[in-house]
């Protein structure tokens, strides 16, 4: 394989390419045939699934409401306070055409499919019954010895066990022969006695067209069934085609029924009643599903082998597409490598063409970082020989500030005394240990030694205020970044006014950014942009900018005669002290 490869036309970018999705698109045409009848015929399962498992979710719910309203009626017959009496004191044979009565006008009122009803029988604790539905009162058991035989039944124990719960059982419980009927039955325990005593039974038999549905058994194709599967004792109380209930009634389990069913190619959904536990099954045959895919599966040979054709097709025009903008950039690469920076050529709004554009603003940004890059390293020298300058002995100048200081105290000389402590410390912020960067308080301080300092050389001509609020003055902040606004403040807006003068600095942080306000009511100007033109003010734009990157902000508003504000707005970097 490796050696018919190495043979192919193959070193350029476009006939591997080329080759590549003819490649991917022919074998399909042998695969597609197989894989979209499989797709095909899971979907159609998957959707009839779906489809009828909602079916008999919303035929559960149907059921559910009639078992529900016979429960009601069930609770409403107990705490009716005259069949309490007729059933614990009078007797029902003493009262046969009341309770009759009686029986009528309650299922009138609570139940509200009466066609499922297919009898209701009342029965005290002498096994006297009265029915509504039915002549013969308790069918089978309707004998001399007729205690004895219903105590000794499965129903009753089970009833009786419940303690008072409906119960409901899978066939008709006093007409055991009756296949088209099931009952649900209730012992009857007297709520009026807190031994809540015995009074009796009721018995109501339902009819299977409950579970009859509008378009079951449709030609043959699909079946309901109803399987009643508690204590692994299987047995089916419904099914929409007798001989489905003949085939499956002598099965042992429901998992039995569930293999069958899956051997012979069925499916089946189930869902069990809450009530009673019982599991309603609808089954289908897949052919019957599956009988128009051979019709879609010969579409989707030919719809496939439409596809394989266009696609090679595409393959030849997509390639250029593809290599040419590639070709383009190679070249643009090249260029910028012996030093080429501004490109013009133009690209798609594609992949490639996002490559190609983002590569165009690559070289442009190179350029421009390589510039500030070059002028970083000439204003670090700058900054380095000033540090160095100023590292020079600097004992001796503290020594010697600190001499004057004493000096002037001696000499109660308390200005002189005041500016030389001031000017010491601004000397030590100012020089930090070589740092670059120092907390905003420390900043502020500069500042206030600066303003003492100014105030005795003017003989306190200045007003200072500062507004810091307390949450930012442990931010960092690179050094002698506002002290020179304080001071171009001093010296081009308030010396040159005429009486006092006034200067404000206030700091806040606002939606993730730190903003100062420098402002002073001097002299004011009328181009702002002459403060650009001053190395310090420009220095300080910048040093900004380099620092802090273009989400920094250095903005000058003045008016002449009335004042100048400098606002400086960054985002801080994420450090403290």
């Amino acid at each position: 394989m490796k050696k018919i490869i190495n043979r192919l036309p193959l070193h350029k970018i476009r006939n591997r390419f080329l080759l590549t999705l003819i490649v991917l698109s022919i074998p399909p045409l042998f695969l597609v045939g197989i894989i979209s009848y499989k797709i095909s015929s899971d979907s159609i399962i998957e959707n009839y699934t779906n489809y009828y498992h909602e079916q008999l979710k919303t035929f559960n719910e149907r059921i559910d409401y009639v078992f529900n309203s016979i429960i009601k009626m069930n609770r409403y017959i107990l705490s009716n306070s005259q069949l309490q009496q007729q059933l614990t004191t009078v007797g029902l044979d003493k009262g046969e055409q009341y309770t009759t009565y009686q029986l009528q006008t309650i299922m009138s009122d609570y139940i509200v499919e009466r066609k499922y009803i297919d009898s209701v029988c009342l029965v005290d604790t002498q096994y006297r019954a009265i029915c509504n539905g039915r002549s013969d009162n308790l069918g089978v058991y309707e004998v001399e010895e007729k205690r004895s035989l219903v105590e000794d039944s499965d129903w009753y124990d089970t009833t009786v066990g419940m303690e008072g719960k409906e119960v409901f059982f899978d066939y008709n419980v006093i007409e055991p022969g009756d296949t088209d009927t099931f009952s649900t039955v209730k012992w009857l325990l007297d709520p009026r006695d807190i031994r809540m005593d015995n009074m009796g039974f009721l018995i109501i038999n339902i009819n299977n067209s409950l579970f009859h549905q509008p378009n079951e058994g449709d030609e043959g194709k699909t079946e309901l069934m109803v399987i009643n599967n508690e204590d692994d004792n299987m047995n089916m109380l419904y099914a929409s085609d007798p001989s489905v209930m003949k085939k499956f009634n002598d099965y042992s389990s429901i998992d039995s029924i569930y293999h069958y069913l899956e051997e012979e190619k069925y499916i089946y959904n189930q869902y069990q009643n809450e009530t009673t536990g019982w599991e309603l099954v609808h089954i289908i045959q897949e052919k019957h599903l599956l009988a128009e895919l051979h019709s879609i599966r010969n579409i989707t040979f030919l719809i496939a082998s439409i596809i394989a054709l266009i696609a090679i097709i595409l393959s030849v025009v997509l390639s250029k597409t593809i290599t040419n903008p590639l070709e383009k950039l190679k070249e643009m690469m090249i260029r910028w490598s012996k030093g080429e920076f501004g490109f013009k050529e133009k690209f798609n709004n594609d992949e490639v063409g996002q490559i190609g554009e983002t590569f165009k603003k690559m070289a442009i940004n190179n350029k421009h970082m390589m510039e500030n890059i070059k002028n970083l390293e000439v204003k670090e020298r700058e900054a380095e020989l000033r540090v160095l300058q100023a590292h020079i002995n600097p004992h001796f100048l503290y020594n010697t500030l600190d001499s004057i200081y004493w000096m002037a105290i001696i000499n109660k000389q308390n200005d002189i005394a005041e500016m030389t402590i001031s000017l010491s410390e601004s000397f030590k912020i100012m020089l930090s240990k070589g740092k670059t960067e120092i907390p905003i308080s420390e900043e502020i301080k500069h500042i206030d030694y600066y303003m003492t300092i100014q105030n005795v050389r003017y003989n306190n001509r200045f007003t200072y205020i500062k507004e810091i609020d307390n949450d930012i003055k442990e931010k960092i902040i690179l050094k002698l970044l506002l002290q020179p606004l304080v001071e171009n403040s001093i010296y081009h807006g308030l010396e040159k006014k005429i009486g006092l003068g006034k200067i404000m600095i206030r700091g806040k942080q606002y939606k993730g950014k730190i903003e100062f306000y420098i402002a002073d009511d001097g002299v004011g100007m009328e181009d702002t942009q002459v403060i650009y033109q001053g190395y310090g003010t420009n220095n300080i734009k910048e040093r900004l900018e380099i620092y802090y990157g273009t989400t920094s902000s250095f903005k000058v508003r003045s008016v002449a005669g009335k004042g100048t504000v400098v606002r400086i707005q960054y985002i801080p970097h994420d450090k403290g002290v």
